[in-house]
């Protein structure tokens, strides 16, 4: 009796469970999924719609990116190697490396290792983006369009991989004059001297500056608002700047001259904050090479990039770094030796290559009006002349020196006539190994926190 019993009872288990068979493959078949695209390229596989959250391959992702990844199927297991450090992805396991928990676990699916798109953002410092109208999961790394530099502008790239070395302590000075002329219905000469002096410690700063214009007041009171044109004298605006890691703090009269009365910021310390810890940690960078620094600002602005992401983000911005390379080519950035210490970077750019760089973005676009786009800023660049030239000096690991000289001249039909000059550099002197503590932020009660977000 009890055999039959135990019998029929496997028969009818046995039945709800070949019924129950196809209900559960149709619920797989069903998972939300969306596309998803890395670097400007789609991949085969999908990510997983999983509470709210898009799940993607690993080693997928990883692979497309450019990163050294191993996946150990059995263990469930992947490792990530980025900028030579190691990242360990377990699933089931909701923890990083540093103990910090995931938002959502990692698990697999048909021996596959799934993470939040998320990860690649908050730890390795990638772009994640959504592209609604296309319903794709964006991810990019564009330390990739590097190799755009690499490539066509050898000199540029070569500073940008020479080790430098910011001293512990230095003086610094830096002098400017500026020289504006505009014709309207009345001709206008304007004259200022930007002067600037300090102290660096690392890349923490503090310095004084003054900015004195003779001829500003005359504008204002002729092209200005009636609000501007009551407005103080400006021909006299001085500033001091406190930067500490990230941090940066300012005196300046230039509130009060304009009639702002908002925040007294001519006996207070405005204080402006770090907007992350990333950016933060730049300033912590006393040596190694200025790709680094580049690497480190391109990720915080991608990571906080104000701008939708699309599935054309990628493209594009390699299409802007194909066409802006072409200003630090080989024939407008040179590279010399002054003798076994010293060595020299020579920038020069004219309206010439400006217009070149223009016509080929145009050209680059789908737009259909490409042809009459180029003619009307053709016609335009006819009536400007400008020239720019920067020498940098870098003696043994230092950034020493640099002069700038720029010429800008515009005749434009209907419009004011525009002339100006800058020229001027800075200079880096005392510089020390010493460990002494130069700079130091204002006491909490000499500050006011700025509301810029």
């Amino acid at each position: 009796m009890f055999k039959k019993q135990f019998l029929g009872l496997i028969t009818v288990c046995i039945i709800m469970l070949s019924s129950c068979l196809p209900a559960l493959a149709a619920q797989d078949n069903n998972i939300l999924t969306n596309k998803i695209q890395v670097n400007g390229q789609y991949l085969q596989t999908k990510t997983i719609y999983l509470n709210k959250t898009n799940m993607v391959p690993v080693v997928g992702v990883s692979q497309k990116l450019g990163y050294d990844v191993k996946y150990y199927p059995n263990l469930k297991k992947a490792t990530i190697v980025k900028d030579g450090k190691n990242y360990t992805i377990q699933a089931e396991k909701p923890y990083i490396d540093k103990g910090e928990k995931l938002a959502k676990t990692p698990f697999t699916k048909n021996r596959e290792l799934y993470v939040s798109a998320h990860y690649f953002a908050e730890v390795l410092g990638d772009q994640v983006g959504w592209d609604n109208q296309q319903s794709t999961v964006i991810i990019n790394d564009y330390s990739s369009i590097l190799n755009v530099v690499k490539e066509n502008a050898p000199n540029f790239w070569k500073m940008l991989n020479t080790d430098y070395k910011l001293p512990k302590k230095a003086d610094f000075n830096a002098s400017y004059k500026i020289s504006l002329w505009i014709k309207d219905q009345k001709e206008y000469n304007i004259d200022s001297n930007l002067d600037l002096e300090g102290v660096s410690q690392g890349m923490n700063t503090r310095f004084k500056m003054t900015l004195t214009t003779k001829g500003i007041n005359e504008l204002i009171s002729n092209l200005g608002s009636n609000d501007m044109k009551q407005k103080q004298d400006l021909s006299n605006i001085t500033a001091e700047f406190i930067s500490i890691d990230g941090d940066v703090y300012v005196k300046t009269n230039l509130l009060k001259l304009l009639g702002v009365d908002t925040f007294d910021l001519e006996n207070k310390w405005g204080k402006i904050p770090a907007n992350s810890a990333q950016l933060a940690s730049i300033y912590k960078m006393e040596n190694g090479k200025l790709i680094d620094l580049f690497n480190v600002l391109v990720e915080e602005m991608m990571r906080n990039a104000s701008v939708d992401v699309s599935v054309d983000t990628y493209n594009n911005m390699k299409l802007i770094a194909n066409t802006l390379v072409s200003l630090v080519d080989n024939d407008k950035f040179k590279m010399q030796k002054v003798n076994n210490t010293i060595k020299e970077y020579t920038w020069n750019i004219t309206e010439q290559d400006i217009e070149k760089m223009v016509v080929n973005l145009i050209n680059s676009t789908n737009n259909k009006n490409q042809k009459e786009d180029i003619n009307s800023f053709k016609q335009i660049m006819q009536n400007i002349k400008m020239s720019l030239k920067i020498v940098m000096s870098q003696k043994e690991q230092y950034f020493t020196d640099d002069q700038l000289d720029f010429n800008f001249n515009m005749n434009i039909p209907s419009l004011p006539q525009i002339r100006m000059t800058t020229q001027g550099g800075s200079h880096l002197t005392n510089v020390s190994e010493e460990e002494k503590s130069a700079i130091q932020a204002p006491g909490e009660e000499e500050v006011i926190t700025l509301p810029l977000n």
